[in-house]
């Protein structure tokens, strides 16, 4: 069933009111249309419906909406098979389970140094810890100088700001260009230095990861590292956060962690499944 009435979705205050509000979307509105906006998927099934038919479900909006092609032309997120498949094979040759496993140490220093900064009894999490440890772990994955890290800050911010404020569909493009731009232009500097001088990171494997013959280009390396760090950078916080918030909500299962952390990754999977970067795309697939 679609429905297509106005309902309200409640803001993201630190109350359990978004939960409750899906937990009803997929009791009595599993999908929903925004107005004349986006359809919003809901149960997990389906979800997996739409991701595993992309005949149907295209990834690639500009299909419909052919004024986005300057955002979806290159960028993985926007692909279907086999054209996804081909940009994901080049980028796991940079992007390997080994990478991401070295990185396991060093967020934990990070975590440790970020909590021991605090000294007061309470603290706002967000600042302290679930906004920053993402921003500094990416950014040393990506390789970027640690003096950049405001810079990227900035850039996060900017970018979350674009759903705080109406934009006309014939404006979307050249206002998402606008405010991603000079975070474009510092990616695609480090993807051309690195194409000629590559360093231990995560950008030198992409410009340099080759498969039959063929490289990512650095339009493709731009987007791959701009979703990576906005997408990776928001949905972390948020993972953490609405993680928190579950336990704070459930003291029993946070006690039960504590005593065995082998719980923790399924722990995640259930608290924190349906992170999105904010209440209106709550939901989507």
């Amino acid at each position: 069933m679609t429905v297509r009435d106005e309902i309200a979705v409640p803001d993201a205050d630190g109350s359990n009111a978004l939960f409750d509000w899906l937990g009803r979307m997929r009791s009595e509105h599993p999908v929903w249309q925004e107005g004349d906006g986006p359809y919003h998927v809901f149960r997990y099934e389906d979800v997996q419906q739409v991701i595993s038919d992309p005949k149907t479900f295209s990834n690639d909006s500009s299909r419909v909406m052919p004024h986005l092609k300057p955002l979806t032309e290159g960028n993985i997120n926007s692909m279907d098979p086999p054209d996804h498949g081909k940009l994901r094979r080049l980028v796991n040759q940079a992007f390997t389970p080994k990478t991401v496993a070295g990185l396991e140490p060093r967020i934990a220093a990070v975590t440790n140094e970020l909590l021991a900064e605090v000294d007061a009894e309470r603290f706002d999490l967000v600042d302290v810890l679930t906004y920053p440890l993402p921003v500094i772990v990416i950014s040393e994955l990506l390789g970027v100088p640690a003096s950049d890290r405001d810079l990227f800050r900035v850039w996060a911010d900017r970018f979350i700001a674009l759903g705080d404020q109406p934009i006309a569909p014939e404006d979307f493009v050249a206002t998402f260009q606008a405010a991603t731009r000079e975070m474009d232009e510092y990616l695609l500097g480090h993807c051309r230095q690195r194409r000629t001088d590559p360093k231990d990171d995560l950008i030198s494997r992409l410009a340099t990861a080759e498969i039959d013959g063929e490289r990512l280009t650095d339009d493709e390396v731009v987007k791959f590292t701009g979703i990576l760090f906005l997408t990776g950078h928001l949905t972390t916080t948020l993972l953490i956060g609405n993680a928190m918030q579950c336990l704070d909500s459930h003291p029993d299962a946070y006690a039960e962690l504590r005593a065995d952390r082998s719980l923790i990754p399924s722990a995640l999977r259930k608290c924190c499944g349906s992170a999105r970067l904010s209440p209106r795309s709550a939901g989507s697939p």
